[in-house]
């Protein structure tokens, strides 16, 4: 199958055979050599931030009551959609800034949206919910085929719909979001436990990566989608906090109790690929397109870092004083900035204490 090209990593020198990475994938628990039985793995939690002494950087919002607590961010063709405990916000920049926003209702039981060319879908128990983000207001609703109902949710480039359960072990193929999923059979993948988040990373020219995570034990695992099987499942750090999917089968995620940003490939099977020290309690995560950025956010330090990451190490690049308890945060680009890399970006921060949504202009370089 062709492959696109692996544009941000450098080559290893050693890369570990394909059956050693896999007999490997559940022994190592991070790059410390401490074994798993006396450390506490899974189950991580950010630090409550402590008051930021400092001006956060750029911009800050305040958000309506619904916000106080949000736990997603996402960004698209220049819209913000924001997760709130019984609210999604929708909304431009400047609507957010006006606090003239959509709000749309969702049950606590929703698991985490995902977008795709302006279509947002909300997995929730026995359906889901979509919308466009121009309309937030014209709901569908679609009823699923399989047993399980779906707490977590992903768009393929193919326009098909991965779903997946925190109970059960199984992940479900829709060939897309039409009235089909109620009638047809989706195809589906055993796996090994629970689902709590599924993500896709589009490949030129190939099949797009997708990873399911699970918290509890802190491990990813990559799906095949051609021989539809699980792979390798790995341990992420000691506890991981958030996952963020970039482009060309690139994942990034925080080590939140080893207190580490670590980036996974997964054109073919899900491998660490670079690991690097960070603040205390990292816990968002998000990838800049437009300056070729990892960046991780720290509770413990109300800070935002962004690491090159195109050379064997990690490099710092930026340090921010962010507002605090940041949970999550995206970069929102203006249609240059997505397309050629010449226009302006915006880091998109957001609190779950009430702090707001922070907005970090990033000029071209």
């Amino acid at each position: 199958m062709k492959r696109g090209p692996r544009k941000y990593f450098p080559v290893l020198n050693n890369p570990l055979p394909a059956a050693l990475s896999l007999m490997m994938a559940l022994a190592l628990t991070s790059c410390s050599g401490v074994e798993s039985e006396t450390l506490e793995i899974g189950g991580a939690s950010p630090v409550l931030s402590p008051v930021q002494q400092q001006t956060p950087a750029g911009e800050v919002i305040s958000l309506p009551a619904q916000f106080t607590q949000a736990s997603q961010l996402k960004t698209e063709n220049g819209f913000i959609v924001v997760r709130g405990e019984t609210h999604l916000g929708v909304g431009t920049l400047a609507q957010w800034r006006a606090g003239a926003m959509e709000l749309v209702d969702i049950s606590t039981d929703c698991g985490d949206f995902d977008i795709q060319d302006s279509t947002v879908v909300v997995p929730c128990g026995p359906k889901l919910l979509s919308f466009k983000l121009e309309k937030p207001q014209e709901i569908s609703e679609y009823l699923l085929g399989n047993p399980d109902g779906a707490t977590a949710v992903a768009f393929l480039s193919t326009g098909e719909i991965a779903v997946a359960n925190k109970q059960q072990k199984a992940i479900y193929i829709y060939s897309g979001l039409n009235d089909s999923i109620t009638t047809s059979s989706p195809r589906e993948i055993t796996v090994e436990a629970g689902t709590d988040q599924l993500l896709a990373s589009h490949i030129t020219g190939g099949s797009d990566a997708v990873i399911r995570t699970r918290s509890v034990d802190s491990t990813v695992q990559g799906l095949d989608l051609t021989g539809m099987r699980q792979g390798p499942r790995l341990r992420v750090g000691l506890g991981f906090g958030t996952f963020a999917a970039g482009p060309e089968g690139l994942f990034l995620a925080s080590d939140n109790r080893g207190e580490q940003l670590l980036l996974y490939t997964g054109e073919d099977v899900i491998r660490l690929h670079q690991s690097l020290k960070v603040a205390a309690s990292p816990w968002a995560v998000a990838w800049d397109e437009h300056r070729k950025l990892a960046w991780i956010a720290s509770t413990a330090t109300n800070s935002v870092s962004g690491y090159t990451v195109s050379t064997g190490t990690p490099v710092l690049k930026e340090n921010l004083p962010t507002i605090e308890n940041v949970r999550a945060m995206d970069l929102l680009y203006t249609k240059d900035a997505a397309v050629s890399g010449t226009g302006e970006s915006s880091l998109v921060l957001v609190s779950n204490s009430g702090a707001g949504m922070q907005i970090i202009s990033i000029p071209s370089t």
